[in-house]
This record gives structure tokens, sequence and C-alpha cells, in this order.
């Protein structure tokens, strides 16, 4: 008696089992690959438009904007578009990312900003491109509490330093 009593306690706890049919698993799988499949084409669009941004293809980078994607998208070390553009030089597809929205303030995972890159790397005509904006923090500090004028003169970048070089 004791058994079919500690049965009845058992069953009586046993939560409500619901049953999931064929075509709810089915749409669930298909709405996993579906998120999936959109993840991937948008991280792929992602790296075409950060190559195009290195490589300077203003044509590839002005479509994939069109097409929706983000002008402040990061790559792994958090540098958004315009501070590739910034390091490689591109002063054409700077300007277009700055007219699209790009963010002229954002920092890197060493704090380091789109002037920075382009003064670092000696890239004048871009360093003008973006001092050139009201808004521009030409005195910022980056994590290692250096300025872009300060990597501008340790690399020997004569032209960049006059110009973040105040009252020059």
């Amino acid at each position: 008696m004791r058994k079919a009593h500690s049965r009845t306690i058992e069953n009586s706890f046993e939560p409500d089992k619901q049953q999931i049919s064929q075509e709810e698993i089915w749409r669930l799988y298909k709405t996993s690959i579906e998120m999936e499949r959109s993840f991937t084409e948008k991280r792929t669009l992602e790296l075409a438009l950060i190559e195009a941004t290195v490589s300077g293809d203003i044509f590839s980078i002005s479509s994939l904007l069109e097409r929706g994607s983000d002008v402040d998208i990061k790559d792994n070390a958090n540098r958004t578009l315009l501070s590739r553009a910034a390091e490689n030089g591109h002063e054409a597809v700077a300007r277009l990312l700055l007219e699209r929205g790009g963010d002229l303030h954002s920092k890197d995972s060493d704090g380091r900003t789109p002037l920075f890159w382009a003064a670092w790397n000696g890239h004048e005509a871009v360093v003008r491109l973006l001092l050139a904006r009201d808004d521009v923090a030409a005195d910022s500090k980056d994590s290692d509490g250096r300025t872009p004028l300060s990597w501008a003169a340790q690399y020997g970048h004569e032209a960049v330093v006059r110009l973040l070089t105040p009252d020059s």
C-alpha cells in the first residue's frame, strides 16, 4: 500500500508536460537557421566594409552604406571605419564617412581616436580634414596618456606636428 501511495504523490508533483508538434519543431528550426543566415550575411557585409575602408575603395564603401551598413561598425580592436580610413590616409573615404555621420570621437581599445591614427601615420590631409571640424578633440589622450601631437612628433611627421601645434 505504501508503494501505491508514493506513486500517487510522485504523479501529483510531476509538472505538466506539453507536447510540441512536429510543425512547431520545424518552425523553430527554420527560424534558428534564418537567424544564423542573417547574422552571417550581416557579418560578411561588415567585413567587406572594413576591407573596403582599409583599401580605400570608396565606391564599395558607398554602396555598402547605401545598403544599410552601419557607418560606425567596429573591428576586433574596437576601431571604427573612420579610424581605419584615417590610419591608412584615405582622405576621400574619411570625408565620406564624416558626411554619413561617422563618429569623430570614437575611441578604440587603446583610447585612440581617428585623429590619433592620422597623426601617428603622418597623414597630413586627413589630419587637416579632421581638424577642420569644430568639435574635434585635438588634445585628447589615449590609454598611455599620449596625444596625437606626441605620436606625430615621435615619428617625425613635421607637417602634422605643425598642424597640431597650437598657434602655429
